[in-house]
């Protein structure tokens, strides 16, 4: 894997929120998809499921579909090089360390990072700690989220 520059490791330690709240939902294999015009929304297909991620205003429809609501959304300021290593290990271990459980995609600039909005606050943080940093609209955001 790529070594870090200072710079180039401070870039992905920058997180942006990404209003809204999100939904991770299951669907049955071969599931038809209508995508909508949101800002975020992301599917995955395998032989044995169909994973949904999007707003909750956007949830499919269907009796077999299993939806968990309630997650905020972190960016990581992109891109990320292919090469770079360690990212997901520097997120998730701190976010491990204080009790949150985290639901992470990956794009092909950077990774979005989903915690249950109840530990928004507790996951913002830990982050901190680990020496990332938020853009204001994630305080702001992570303010009204979260009142612990």
């Amino acid at each position: 894997g790529a070594r870090l520059t200072e710079e180039r490791e401070a870039s992905w330690r920058r997180l942006a929120w990404i209003p809204g709240s999100f939904a991770v939902c299951r669907l049955p294999p071969g599931s038809a998809i209508h995508v909508p015009r949101g800002s975020f929304f992301s599917v995955t297909i395998t032989d044995s499921e169909t994973s949904v991620v999007c707003s909750e205003l956007d949830l499919p429809d269907g009796d077999e579909v299993k939806c968990e609501l309630g997650w905020s959304a972190f960016r990581l300021e992109g891109p990320i090089p292919f090469a770079t290593t360690g990212v997901l290990a520097a997120l998730s271990g701190p976010l491990a360390c204080a009790g949150v459980g985290l639901f992470v995609l990956s794009t092909y600039d950077t990774d979005v990072v989903l915690v249950k909005t109840s530990d928004a606050g507790a996951a913002a943080r830990a982050l901190e700690t680990a020496g990332f940093s938020f853009s204001a609209d994630v305080e702001r955001g992570l303010q009204q989220l979260a009142p612990d």
